[in-house]
């Protein structure tokens, strides 16, 4: 990942923190809900379908996405 995107997202995660601190707790397991959706609907559920259907074990799965996500630590 390079240098702007790693400062983007070091920014944008403390606005989010900060945010979710500041909310009621009712409000905050809804909207964490509908952000992983929008996540997983963005990229990452496609790139595991993709993976789960070329692998035959949990190593192989594994594998596989690590090659897609290759900025992954």
């Amino acid at each position: 990942m390079n240098k702007g995107l790693k400062k983007f997202f070091s920014y944008w995660f403390l606005g989010l923190q900060s945010g979710l601190e500041n909310i009621d707790g009712r409000s905050r397991p809804r909207l964490l809900r509908y952000c992983g959706e929008a996540c997983a609907d963005s990229y990452t559920r496609d790139i595991f379908r993709q993976a789960k259907a070329k692998s035959s074990d949990l190593g192989q799965l594994l594998k596989n996405l690590s090659k897609k996500f290759t900025d992954a630590e």
